[in-house]
This record gives structure tokens, sequence and C-alpha cells, in this order.
């Protein structure tokens, strides 16, 4: 199928193959090269405090390189990273999300619903762990779109080392119009290389419920 979708909504039958085209907004410096990362997240359309599935929303990716005529590989990408990260011992391997400020290796799974107040900042837990690479990327989505992490970028670098949780205190702002949204965490390792195409780690999801 061939089609172009303007709308929020798209219906498919079992085995339909479809086109999504996207146009990119920020503008791209013919000086230098640069890395886009294309990601699809698909997950029921189901809050989490409703259901209690304790379920990960599922994110597929390709990194493509935007090369210039100079032929160099350099990608100029200025992450902001994590110097608070504390580390313990543990065989973990995903990443999860939760109230749980505690540095120890033992991992907790998040509660259905975190109540927080609109428009405020509240902070969150992270434990991620070893993910075949010594840096990690961060997202945070709210309803499957970027929100901006320490209320500094859409992103935060993680250095990750093998056989090692890494555990650390991020800082978010709650969704200034009340009601539920889905919350989940996607890691991107190694975000200075390409990637193939690759599913990517996805934290268990919960029901942010904004009053």
């Amino acid at each position: 199928m061939d089609s172009t979708y303007t709308k929020e909504d798209i219906h498919l039958q079992d085995g339909d193959n479809i086109i999504i085209p996207f146009k990119i907004k920020t503008p791209i410096n013919s000086s230098t090269n640069s890395k886009m990362l294309c990601s699809l997240s698909l997950g029921i359309d189901q809050h989490e405090s409703d259901t209690k599935y304790q379920t990960t929303q599922h994110t597929i990716s390709y990194d493509y390189l935007i090369q210039n005529n100079e032929a160099t590989t350099d990608v100029p990408l200025n992450f902001i990273c994590d110097k608070n990260t504390n580390y313990s011992s543990s065989s973990f391997p995903g990443i999860v999300l939760n109230t749980d400020f505690t540095n120890t290796s033992d991992v907790k799974l998040p509660p259905y619903e975190l109540t927080v107040s609109s428009g405020k900042p509240f902070d969150l837990s992270y434990k991620l762990g070893y993910i075949s690479s010594d840096t990690t990327l961060l997202l945070i989505t709210i309803d499957y779109e970027q929100t901006k992490i320490n209320n500094d970028s859409t992103s935060l670098l993680i250095k990750t080392q093998n056989n090692q949780l890494a555990s650390g205190t991020i800082s978010l702002t709650a969704p200034s119009s009340k009601g539920k949204y889905e919350l989940c965490a996607i890691a991107i390792p190694s975000p200075n290389s390409l990637n193939a195409f690759e599913p990517l780690e996805n934290s268990y999801r919960f029901t942010l419920n904004v009053i």
C-alpha cells in the first residue's frame, strides 16, 4: 500500500504494509555530518492504571547518517551526561523508572499509577542495566511524545558498565492539562555510533494521573 496518511488514526489489517512519510523541521548544516534516529513506537490504547498488564511499549529504530561532501564520519553530538550516576553489581539487563530512590541492586517495578500535580516538576528514579554498550541515551516519552529531562534536554547520556546497574534520579514536568497519560522510557545504546535496524530497550510503562 503506497498511501499518504494525514490523520492520527491508522487502521490496519494483519499483513498490511504502509509508508509513513515525515519531514525534518530542524535545518541541516551542510558543512557537518548529522545523525538521525527514526523510531516507531507501538502500544495498547489503554491506561496501565486500568489494565495492570505491567507491559512495555515496543519501539524499533534505525539510525541514519546524513553525510556531507567532506566524506568524514565525525558527528558532533553534544549530549548532556548524568554526572550523579551510582553503580552496583547486578545482572539486570533492561531499564526501569519508578519511585524507588535507594541505590541498591534490587530493581522494583513501577506503580501502575503515579499522581502528580499539573505543570509541576516531579522526580523519578532510573535503574539501567548493562545494554551491550558503554554509554546509553535515555529518552522519556509521555503519551508517546518526548519530554524534557531535568528541564534541560529531551535526552540524557548515561555511562553503563558491564555487570553494573546504573542508578540515578531525574526530574520531569507534568503536563499542564489534567488527565491520564502514559509514561515510558526508551534506552538507545551507543548513541555516538550507527546502529542497525533493531528494537530498543523500553521501560515498563505506567500511568501519570495529572490532577
